[in-house]
This record gives C-alpha cells, structure tokens and sequence, in this order.
C-alpha cells in the first residue's frame, strides 16, 4: 500500500506507523527524511500520523505535531481533525479539549463543525453532564450552525441515560419545530 507517489516513502511511512516506538524516533526519521528529500508533508501524511500515533496512545504527541505541521507543512483536514478531537475527549479533561479546540481555530484558523460539536455533547452526555451538552447547543448555534438529526438523537441519549425521558421528549418536540426531521419517526 502506498501513501505517496513517492517511490519508498510511502513504503517507509507505512512502516514506521506500525510500529509501536514509545520513543517516537521512527515516526521522526520518517518526517525528517520526507523534509530533507523535500517532500512536504501534506494531509495524508497529517492523517496517517495523528492516526497512528492515537492508535498508541501518544496523543499529547499528535497534538505538538499537529501544531507544528499546521506551521510549517499542511494543517489537517476536517477529518483528520476531528478524530484528534475525539481521541483528545478520551485522555483529556474537557477544558484541555476547549483550549485545543479555540487555539486551533485563533492560530490556524481551523473552525470546528457541526461533527467538532457532536463529538463534544456525546462526551459531555457519556459523562452525565447534560447542563454541558445543553450550553454547546446555544454556543452551536450562535456560530451559525444548524443541529442536525445526529446531534438532537445524541443529546436525546444523554437524557434517557440520566432516565430523564420527559427532557429527551422536550429535545425531539424542539428539533421537530425547529424543522429537523428524525432519522426514524414510530
């Protein structure tokens, strides 16, 4: 499987990404040799290294390359961004994900979207803190983005997991007055 139409960095990177170095010297030599052979990192090489590199659980790791990427190579895409979001949900606390999100979006201009904040409220609401799913609407929604299906069934969960049924049916009254249709009405 190549990765690049590099002949044998693709090969290399791969490699080097199966690998569980805790010392991260092999994803290094890696990205040192792509620089030094001139070949910019791009997005693929973003994603397969911030994928890998969570896969280890190095993920205090992947947020320094990211920024460091996002200076000097290729920011990462939508996707590749929103899975460190969601990989940084489960080994951080909820404040460190805020600060990463809003550096992200002061200093490289990567906004997060309606999947950014559905990732956050699923973690909020897994962490019974439903006060907190309820807030990142309104934040939501004064960004200009629109809740969709996903994300009403989501905080709707929270709910029926703290066996607060009346509220879930509150929040599916408001997304059916709002104009977002459910996935499956009964």
């Amino acid at each position: 499987m190549r990765l690049s139409f590099y002949p044998g960095i693709g090969d290399v990177t791969l490699e080097s990404c199966r690998e569980s170095d805790s010392s991260l010297s092999s994803y290094q030599k890696v990205l040192n040799l792509m620089v030094n052979n001139e070949f910019k990192p791009n997005q693929v090489t973003v994603d397969v290294a911030i994928r890998s590199l969570c896969s280890i659980g190095r993920v205090d790791y992947v947020v320094l390359l990211v920024k460091e990427f996002s200076l000097k190579h290729s920011k990462p895409d939508i996707f590749t961004y929103n899975f460190l979001v969601k990989s940084l949900c489960k080994s951080r606390i909820l404040n460190s994900v805020y600060s990463f999100i809003n550096e992200m979006k002061n200093i490289f201009n990567i906004k997060p979207d309606l999947v950014t904040c559905t990732i956050l409220i699923d973690n909020v609401c897994n962490a019974k803190n439903i006060c907190e799913a309820d807030r990142l609407v309104v934040v939501l929604k004064e960004c200009g983005l629109k809740p969709d299906a996903f994300m009403y069934n989501t905080i709707m969960k929270g709910y029926c997991m703290l066996s607060k049924g009346i509220e879930a049916v509150r929040i599916y009254k408001q997304m059916k007055e709002e104009g977002v249709l459910p996935d499956l009405e009964c």
